[in-house]
Protein backbone atom coordinates (compact mmCIF):
# COMPACT_ATOMS: atom_id res chain seq x y z
CA UNK A 1 0.00 0.00 0.00
CA UNK A 2 2.81 2.39 0.79
CA UNK A 3 4.57 1.71 -2.52
CA UNK A 4 1.44 2.55 -4.46
CA UNK A 5 1.13 5.75 -2.42
CA UNK A 6 4.65 6.82 -3.43
CA UNK A 7 3.94 6.06 -7.09
CA UNK A 8 0.73 8.12 -7.01
CA UNK A 9 2.47 11.01 -5.23
CA UNK A 10 5.34 10.94 -7.74
CA UNK A 11 2.91 11.05 -10.67
CA UNK A 12 0.97 13.93 -9.10
CA UNK A 13 4.17 15.91 -8.48
CA UNK A 14 5.92 15.05 -11.72
CA UNK A 15 3.19 15.43 -14.35
CA UNK A 16 0.72 18.07 -15.53
CA UNK A 17 -1.56 15.31 -16.82
CA UNK A 18 -1.39 12.10 -18.86
CA UNK A 19 1.92 11.94 -20.74
CA UNK A 20 2.79 15.55 -19.92
CA UNK A 21 5.84 15.86 -17.63
CA UNK A 22 5.75 18.84 -15.29
CA UNK A 23 8.53 21.42 -15.34
CA UNK A 24 8.89 23.38 -12.10
CA UNK A 25 10.56 26.71 -12.81
CA UNK A 26 11.85 27.50 -9.30
CA UNK A 27 11.39 31.25 -9.66
CA UNK A 28 11.05 31.89 -5.93
CA UNK A 29 12.74 30.54 -2.79
CA UNK A 30 9.68 28.58 -1.69
CA UNK A 31 9.40 26.74 -5.03
CA UNK A 32 13.15 26.06 -5.02
CA UNK A 33 12.90 24.58 -1.52
CA UNK A 34 9.95 22.40 -2.61
CA UNK A 35 11.82 21.23 -5.70
CA UNK A 36 14.82 20.29 -3.55
CA UNK A 37 12.58 18.33 -1.16
CA UNK A 38 10.88 16.51 -4.06
CA UNK A 39 14.27 15.67 -5.59
CA UNK A 40 15.54 14.31 -2.27
CA UNK A 41 12.32 12.32 -1.80
CA UNK A 42 12.39 10.56 -5.18
CA UNK A 43 15.52 11.17 -7.24
CA UNK A 44 18.44 10.55 -4.91
CA UNK A 45 20.91 7.73 -5.45
CA UNK A 46 21.73 7.52 -1.73
CA UNK A 47 19.25 5.08 -0.17
CA UNK A 48 19.91 6.49 3.31
CA UNK A 49 18.91 9.98 2.15
CA UNK A 50 15.76 8.59 0.50
CA UNK A 51 14.81 6.81 3.73
CA UNK A 52 15.47 9.91 5.85
CA UNK A 53 13.38 12.08 3.52
CA UNK A 54 10.50 9.62 3.57
CA UNK A 55 10.60 9.50 7.39
CA UNK A 56 10.57 13.30 7.44
CA UNK A 57 7.66 13.32 4.97
CA UNK A 58 5.57 11.11 7.27
CA UNK A 59 6.63 12.99 10.40
CA UNK A 60 6.00 16.55 9.23
CA UNK A 61 2.94 18.59 10.17
CA UNK A 62 0.11 19.03 7.66
CA UNK A 63 0.98 22.68 6.93
CA UNK A 64 4.58 21.69 6.10
CA UNK A 65 3.32 18.85 3.91
CA UNK A 66 1.08 21.30 2.03
CA UNK A 67 3.79 23.95 1.70
CA UNK A 68 6.68 21.69 0.69
CA UNK A 69 4.99 19.02 -1.38
CA UNK A 70 1.28 19.27 -2.12
CA UNK A 71 1.51 22.89 -3.25
CA UNK A 72 3.56 21.59 -6.19
CA UNK A 73 0.78 19.34 -7.50
CA UNK A 74 -0.56 20.57 -10.85
CA UNK A 75 -4.22 21.39 -11.48
CA UNK A 76 -4.98 18.12 -13.27
CA UNK A 77 -4.26 16.15 -10.09
CA UNK A 78 -5.65 18.75 -7.67
CA UNK A 79 -8.63 16.54 -6.68
CA UNK A 80 -6.19 13.93 -5.38
CA UNK A 81 -4.66 16.16 -2.68
CA UNK A 82 -7.25 15.22 -0.09
CA UNK A 83 -6.81 11.53 -0.94
CA UNK A 84 -3.03 11.84 -0.56
CA UNK A 85 -3.41 13.53 2.83
CA UNK A 86 -5.83 10.91 4.14
CA UNK A 87 -3.80 8.02 2.71
CA UNK A 88 -0.66 9.39 4.40
CA UNK A 89 -2.55 9.51 7.70
CA UNK A 90 -3.67 5.87 7.36
CA UNK A 91 -0.09 4.80 6.62
CA UNK A 92 1.31 6.87 9.49
CA UNK A 93 -1.27 5.55 11.95
CA UNK A 94 -0.55 2.00 10.80
CA UNK A 95 3.16 2.42 11.52
CA UNK A 96 2.46 3.97 14.92
CA UNK A 97 0.29 1.07 16.10
CA UNK A 98 1.66 -1.77 14.02
CA UNK A 99 0.61 -5.24 15.11
CA UNK A 100 -0.86 -8.37 13.52
CA UNK A 101 -4.36 -6.88 13.43
CA UNK A 102 -3.24 -3.63 11.80
CA UNK A 103 -1.23 -5.59 9.25
CA UNK A 104 -4.42 -7.41 8.28
CA UNK A 105 -6.69 -4.37 7.94
CA UNK A 106 -4.49 -1.75 6.27
CA UNK A 107 -5.46 -2.98 2.80
CA UNK A 108 -9.14 -2.67 3.64
CA UNK A 109 -8.62 0.83 5.05
CA UNK A 110 -6.85 1.98 1.87
CA UNK A 111 -9.40 0.32 -0.43
CA UNK A 112 -12.26 1.96 1.50
CA UNK A 113 -10.47 5.29 1.25
CA UNK A 114 -10.08 4.87 -2.51
CA UNK A 115 -13.73 3.84 -2.87
CA UNK A 116 -14.86 6.90 -0.90
CA UNK A 117 -12.89 9.21 -3.17
CA UNK A 118 -14.16 7.49 -6.31
CA UNK A 119 -17.73 7.93 -5.06
CA UNK A 120 -17.18 11.66 -4.58
CA UNK A 121 -16.32 11.96 -8.25
CA UNK A 122 -14.47 14.82 -9.84
CA UNK A 123 -15.74 18.34 -10.26
CA UNK A 124 -15.84 20.27 -13.50
CA UNK A 125 -13.47 23.25 -13.84
CA UNK A 126 -14.62 26.62 -12.54
CA UNK A 127 -14.69 29.68 -14.78
CA UNK A 128 -12.83 31.92 -12.30
CA UNK A 129 -9.41 30.35 -12.92
CA UNK A 130 -6.80 31.14 -15.55
CA UNK A 131 -7.16 29.77 -19.07
CA UNK A 132 -4.25 27.29 -18.87
CA UNK A 133 -5.77 25.70 -15.78
CA UNK A 134 -9.19 25.52 -17.50
CA UNK A 135 -7.62 23.68 -20.45
CA UNK A 136 -5.93 21.18 -18.10
CA UNK A 137 -9.07 20.62 -16.04
CA UNK A 138 -11.28 20.32 -19.12
CA UNK A 139 -8.89 17.68 -20.46
CA UNK A 140 -9.10 15.83 -17.14
CA UNK A 141 -12.91 15.90 -17.25
CA UNK A 142 -12.83 14.50 -20.81
CA UNK A 143 -10.43 11.75 -19.72
CA UNK A 144 -12.73 10.76 -16.85
CA UNK A 145 -15.81 10.68 -19.11
CA UNK A 146 -13.93 8.64 -21.72
CA UNK A 147 -12.83 6.08 -19.12
CA UNK A 148 -16.31 5.77 -17.65
CA UNK A 149 -17.89 5.28 -21.08
CA UNK A 150 -15.34 2.84 -22.47
CA UNK A 151 -16.14 -0.85 -22.86
CA UNK A 152 -13.36 -1.77 -20.43
CA UNK A 153 -15.20 -0.26 -17.47
CA UNK A 154 -18.51 -1.17 -15.97
CA UNK A 155 -20.45 -0.47 -12.83
CA UNK A 156 -20.48 -3.06 -10.09
CA UNK A 157 -22.94 -2.62 -7.25
CA UNK A 158 -21.64 -3.83 -3.92
CA UNK A 159 -23.55 -4.11 -0.68
CA UNK A 160 -21.12 -3.91 2.24
CA UNK A 161 -21.47 -5.91 5.44
CA UNK A 162 -22.98 -2.91 7.22
CA UNK A 163 -25.81 -2.77 4.65
CA UNK A 164 -24.56 0.29 2.78
CA UNK A 165 -24.91 0.16 -0.97
CA UNK A 166 -21.93 1.34 -3.03
CA UNK A 167 -21.48 1.74 -6.74
CA UNK A 168 -17.93 1.02 -7.86
CA UNK A 169 -16.16 1.44 -11.15
CA UNK A 170 -14.30 -1.72 -11.98
CA UNK A 171 -12.68 -3.15 -15.02
CA UNK A 172 -15.13 -5.41 -16.84
CA UNK A 173 -12.42 -8.06 -16.72
CA UNK A 174 -12.68 -8.18 -12.91
CA UNK A 175 -16.49 -8.35 -12.77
Amino acid sequence: MESFYWVLLRICLGYEGPGNPRILDGKDDETLASQKSITLLFDNEDVAVLGAEKRQFFGCELDVLEKMYLSQIGPYFEPLKDLLIQWRKVLYDSYEMYDMVEDGVIHKKILDLLDDHLEKGFSEPKNDINSKKVVVLTGRAKDIRRIKLSDRWAIKRVVKGDGTDRTKWRSSQSI
